[in-house]
């Protein structure tokens, strides 16, 4: 069992909730003892952090509504900073420097699990001496989003009306202590980018239009790249999240039948070298694939992705960045998060395509009546997903990719 699969089963076994409570009163209690003789250090300009401790597809979901607050009048004259997960670190201070005047980067696994780590983030954060703090999410985590709101301890302190993803009702209320305003959306499960309309509309107090998702031009790969080639992310932020290499490999083998003028690069963290391992002993020989993982830089794979001919990718962070550069994409879900995540809105992203297994048949066009149940795991295993809806769905984004690209389809 992993962390992520440990902290989902103390916040869902009732029998462990005094477990639950304990740790986050350690935690409590770690964060007390940093502020003890810590005093607060303001600079010379008003400071507003951001805090954001999700995964990297949360942030880019988010970073077009955090620019149009700074612009925005009353905000201009304040210093931005964000305090994030280090998971995106690299995209975040090659994309948005100009954005923020300063960055705090902290593992959010070590701050949940060793105390001394928590304890000199919260000395920090809170020497910084901040006017305003705004955490932006909507499934907040008690120990993360609420408890460093404390920390910070700025005078206005602005967060989501949440839900209780991510918390009990007790750590609910717990949490809700420690902001001075609560931004409501609408209760019902929507796409994250409209969640953040609704969110910075209720901050701003005036309409806030949807905003698309976008990324600058990343830097030149410090390795070349084939001129013309398939994107393969086999990777994704949870295990329950990632299809069987054998299937992708067999996926693999039908598009070299269909377009031998592809190779396929894989991309992914040097977390999950072992799963490109895996995929290879599936592989035929001689099948033109390229590994990238563990290679590219977060920024680097921006002008990997925004070159490419079309991704295919597990549920995961690459999907949102080929959103933001306009690369076709067929993204492979168990409908975890449906709505909420996926499919994307055809107005905002029409070239992220998504797969889901064939239990979603019944729902189509109605998937927003199921939606409650697939926020915390997917109905079905993303293995009930086959191998020839995938190969199906991959080749028409193929043809629809080869008019995009103004080139003949050999796809049949």
């Amino acid at each position: 069992m992993n962390l992520k699969q440990a902290i989902r089963l103390l916040k869902t076994a009732p029998l462990l909730r005094p477990v639950l409570l304990a740790i986050d009163g350690l935690l409590w209690l770690t964060d007390t003892l940093a502020l003890v003789g810590n005093r607060r250090q303001p600079g010379t300009r008003p400071g507003l952090v951001v805090l954001k401790f999700d995964a990297l597809g949360d942030y880019l979901m988010l970073r077009p509504y955090l620019r149009h607050l700074k612009e925005q009048p009353d905000y201009q004259p304040y210093s931005f900073c964000l305090c994030g997960n280090v998971a995106f670190r690299q995209l975040a201070e090659f994309a948005d420097a100009d954005l923020f005047d300063s960055f705090i980067w902290v593992d959010i696994y070590k701050l949940s699990t060793k105390p001394l780590y928590r304890w000199r983030v919260a000395r920090q954060l809170r020497r910084r001496g901040f006017a305003v703090s705004l955490n932006p999410t909507y499934s907040r985590v008690l120990v993360l989003d609420d408890f460093l709101t404390r920390v910070a301890g700025a005078a206005v302190r602005l967060g989501a009306v949440a839900d209780q993803t991510n918390s009990t009702p007790v750590e609910a209320r717990w949490g809700n202590r420690y902001f001075t305003r609560l931004l409501p959306t609408t209760p019902a499960i929507v796409f994250e980018a409209e969640r953040n309309r609704q969110l910075f509309g209720a901050l701003l107090q005036t309409a806030v239009p949807l905003l698309p998702l976008s990324l600058p031009v990343g830097p030149e790969p410090r390795v070349a790249l084939p001129s013309t080639y398939v994107i393969l992310s086999p990777g994704a932020g949870a295990p329950d999240k990632i299809w069987h290499m054998a299937r992708f490999a067999t996926v693999l083998t039908t598009l070299n039948a269909l377009r031998p003028d592809l190779p396929v690069v894989v991309t992914g963290t040097p977390a999950e070298t072992a799963l490109y391992d895996e995929l290879k002993t599936y592989l035929p020989a001689g099948l033109p694939v390229v590994s990238l993982v563990g290679v590219l830089s977060q920024a680097e794979l921006i002008t990997a992705v925004a070159r490419a001919r079309l991704v295919l990718a597990n549920d995961s962070g690459i999907v949102h960045m080929a959103a933001a550069v306009g690369t076709p994409c067929l993204s492979l879900s168990a409908g975890k998060s449906l709505v909420r995540w996926h499919p994307y809105p055809a107005g905002l992203a029409p070239m992220i395509q998504h797969v889901y297994p064939a239990y979603f048949d019944r729902w189509a066009g109605q998937f927003d009546r199921i939606a409650p149940d697939t926020a915390a795991e997917a109905p079905v295993p993303v293995d009930s997903l086959d191998t020839d809806r995938v190969a199906t769905a991959l080749r028409q984004l193929l043809r629809d990719t080869d008019q995009r690209f103004s080139t003949p389809s050999t796809v049949k």
